[in-house]
This record gives structure tokens, C-alpha cells and sequence, in this order.
């Protein structure tokens, strides 16, 4: 989903789309599309961002630590294949 999500923002013009992903095929994957940066965690990001799309499922992302680390702007939206 968040490849997927990624992608689209691309797409619609965003200057640069951050990926944060725990494994290490999809951080590959997402670096070969063009995304990036790309890092296992977000504290390893060093930059903060004013939209950040949690793409995990995660029903409070604003409760998870990594979305507090990099720093979001006004805007944050969750998303859920559910």
C-alpha cells in the first residue's frame, strides 16, 4: 500500500517522497521507483515533512513514535486497506 501511495504522490508532483519501511526489499523496490529517501525507521530520516501518509493500518498513528520523530506538518492522514 504505502509503494502504491508513494507512487501516486510522485506522480501528482511531489518533490520527494520519503519511504520508511522495516524491510529491506520494499526500501529496494521503492529506491528503483524513484522514492526516496528510503530508510528502515523514521528516526534515521533527518528532515521533517508537512504531509506524512501512515500507510501501516495503524488505527492512532499520531500515538506511534516514528510519526512524532520525523517532525509532520498540519497534515497527516492515515490509510488502511481495510
Amino acid at each position: 500500500m504505502g509503494l502504491l501511495i508513494g507512487q501516486l504522490l510522485a506522480a501528482m508532483g511531489a518533490s520527494e517522497v520519503a519511504i520508511v519501511d522495516p524491510l529491506r526489499s520494499r526500501l529496494e523496490v521503492a529506491a528503483t521507483l524513484g522514492l526516496g529517501p528510503c530508510a528502515s525507521s523514521a528516526d534515521q530520516l533527518a528532515e521533517s515533512f508537512a504531509v506524512a501518509v501512515d500507510a501501516t493500518g495503524v488505527q492512532k498513528p499520531s500515538k506511534r513514535p516514528s510519526m512524532q520523530s520525523i517532525g509532520v506538518g498540519p497534515y497527516l492522514s492515515s490509510v488502511s486497506p481495510t
